[in-house]
């Protein structure tokens, strides 16, 4: 329950971070890996697969920025890792997030409503235009709708529309209430990447890394300008190439980036208590995973899912998308300050979960043999805070998984933990005021 109540940094104990004092352990890598992901494993000591030197199925970990096939998925062994889950593009695609999430709400309810509201065109179509046209005779005005291609990254072919007649209602899109009163820093919008790591979904382990990204913009955020990406959009594939980007005394702008520690103290200058706020966004990871179905395949994976968020001007956080391989490029000194503490994590801990006790002698026998993972994953290893189970409770509804009733468990938890704030809050108002009237 505490992790829920505020995200905070506990370092790995001695058993956890000894626990890859084993085998040397090797690893593959795919095509079109950024090469930080090598050096890492270098630096922890790994040794990168031979196939001069070691036999076919002599390794312990392949990483790949693309899926993995049925066929390597079957083969993988309990001392092999393979960084991708069979089948959870559920999440990861926007229409399939679109459509999941639609169904979530409908079965959950208000639970799963941290999602814009999101139609799939052209499938969507007479939704999506009673939808437009019902806002308009409400409010008299028009709203703002991001248009997003389905199948893509990186910001590509993204424009922003007021008007139902600049949309092309044949094309394939996922077009999404846009959020018009963002958490603006110096009169430029920013967003989040935050990094979750699923070591397990039998039962469901997830963990959060403590440090994250904070992005901007590069133009300041105007609403009447629809056709200024750089102000409306993050992404820093799209604001690099803002031929006049501008830049604030904060920092804020022309593509900066904020690790996410500096962020949380921006909103401790300002006053802002953000404790709620992490704690949601806790639980709207927790719930956006819980969406995959029963029979994900977890035999010898994990998987390190980038987490766009959008705080809105009230502090509520928005699901943006969730991302397949995030982008592990380092541009600038934050990427470096977050990506590299974060792959040495995550390399840490799933190296703890390998069962590499005598390598050869298992590839030699030629079958497999059952994987043994600890009974206990670590609390936190290093800036990694394990956010899933959090009490005995959710442990034991994840495993067979219990759905409607984790989800009733967790909406419960959350609700004492806001309880909590709410009265310690209340506590210090009290004492301030009792403060301030006795000095008088």
């Amino acid at each position: 329950l505490s992790i829920l109540i505020t995200v905070h940094s506990r370092r790995m104990s001695e058993n956890g971070s000894s626990s890859c004092k084993r085998d040397q352990l090797i690893y593959k890598i795919g095509d079109k890996v950024h090469p930080v992901v090598k050096e890492v494993l270098n630096d922890l000591g790994w040794k990168e697969f031979n196939p001069e030197q070691h036999s076919p199925e002599q390794w312990n970990l392949f990483w790949k920025a693309s899926r993995f096939s049925r066929l390597e998925f079957k083969a993988a062994h309990p001392w092999q890792k393979l960084n991708h889950f069979q089948g959870t593009t559920e999440i990861t695609r926007k229409d399939l997030l679109c459509r999941k999430m639609r169904t979530m709400r409908m079965v959950y309810g208000k639970a799963y409503n941290y999602v814009p509201l999101s139609f799939n065109l052209p499938i969507d179509r007479t939704k999506f235009e009673a939808e437009f046209h019902e806002r308009m005779e409400k409010e008299n005005e028009n709203h703002t709708w991001i248009c997003k291609p389905s199948d893509s990254s990186r910001g590509r072919g993204i424009f922003l529309l007021g008007d139902l007649s600049e949309l092309d209602l044949d094309q394939s899109y996922v077009i999404q209430e846009y959020i018009e009163r963002p958490f603006i820093i110096s009169s430029f919008k920013m967003d989040i990447r935050l990094y979750a790591l699923v070591v397990s979904f039998d039962p469901l382990v997830v963990y959060m890394n403590k440090e994250g990204i904070t992005r901007f913009g590069t133009s300041e955020y105007n609403l009447n300008d629809l056709s200024n990406l750089y102000a409306h959009l993050t992404n820093t594939s799209i604001n690099k190439h803002n031929p006049n980007p501008q830049k604030s005394d904060t920092g804020a702008g022309a593509g900066c980036k904020w690790k996410l520690s500096r962020l949380r103290a921006h909103f401790r200058n300002k006053g802002i208590d953000d404790t709620s706020l992490w704690r949601k966004i806790s639980i709207l990871i927790i719930y956006t995973l819980l969406c995959l179905p029963d029979n994900v395949s977890t035999h010898s994976c994990f998987e390190l899912y980038g987490f766009d968020i959008l705080v809105d001007a009230l502090l509520k956080p928005w699901l943006l998308e969730v991302n397949f391989t995030p982008a592990l490029g380092l541009d600038c000194q934050e990427d470096r300050d977050v990506k590299i503490p974060l792959l040495r994590d995550l390399f840490t801990l799933v190296s703890g979960t390998l069962d590499v006790t005598n390598n050869k002698k298992r590839v030699t026998s030629g079958r497999k043999q059952s994987s043994s993972h600890p009974d206990k994953y670590p609390e936190s290893c290093g800036n990694l805070i394990k956010i899933f189970p959090f009490n005995a409770q959710t442990e034991r509804l994840a495993s067979p998984l219990k759905r409607k009733e984790l989800i009733a468990e967790i909406r419960r938890a959350s609700k004492f933990a806001s309880d909590c704030e709410k009265e310690k809050q209340e506590s210090s108002s009290s004492s301030i005021a009792t403060s301030t009237s006795t000095s008088t």
